[in-house]
């Protein structure tokens, strides 16, 4: 009697497996399926800070935005600038560049849009996406790496209206972050070239 019981539940549950396949497929659901089975192993490799995060994606979606990895701020001290964090950037289009952020850069480098739905075009041989942060320091200001003249003379001719704001990059010459390019962020950068006591970019609190 035990075993017929144990035949009628197993043959039961058999029916129910088939059932639910037959459902599903009849659905179309099957395809949805198999679409999360090739794409489970795909992932964007986040780069920073001696760091890699690894987000797993699904071609035909955009990433998790509750999954990026924020970066920690980099904060000025006196005569030390901090850095402005300008996005993530495909890796090897980034280590490509020699001056990625450079307004004067034909190929300069735009950050990768992180809403866009992933395709398969984006992906690496290995099947992934790496994305690498970068930063400019604050006083850059047209991102050739470097704090000099040129940028305060930018800063000065952005202020008085004798440029346009393509023409600078607004984030890293907005120095003390009030969302304005004005005399103080001029005179700021102005101090940091002659050496004297200055601070770019946010303070740690």
């Amino acid at each position: 009697m035990k075993m017929n019981i144990k035949k009628v539940l197993l043959a039961t549950c058999m029916a129910g497996v088939m059932l639910l396949q037959t459902t599903l497929l009849g659905a179309g659901q099957n395809v949805q399926f198999e679409h999360a089975a090739i794409t489970s192993s795909h992932s964007v490799r986040f780069v920073f800070d001696g760091q890699i995060v690894n987000v797993p994606i699904v071609l035909g979606q955009p990433i998790n935005p509750t999954q990026i990895p924020v970066p920690a701020t980099r904060y000025a001290e006196m005569f030390i600038p901090g850095e402005v964090f300008m996005g993530w950037f495909i890796n090897s289009e980034l280590n490509s560049q020699a001056l990625p952020h450079y307004i004067n850069n034909p190929n300069r480098l735009v950050a990768f849009d992180l809403t866009q739905p992933i395709t398969a075009s984006m992906l690496n041989a290995n099947g992934n996406l790496n994305l690498q942060a970068s930063w400019l320091q604050y006083g850059d200001v047209n991102g050739d790496g470097q704090i000099d003249t040129l940028d305060h003379m930018l800063a000065q001719a952005y202020m008085m209206g004798f440029i346009g704001r393509n023409q600078i990059i607004f984030e890293t010459a907005d120095v003390n972050g009030d969302g304005r390019v004005d005399t103080l962020d001029v005179m700021m950068i102005h101090a940091h070239i002659m050496s004297r006591p200055s601070i770019l970019g946010p303070t740690r609190p």
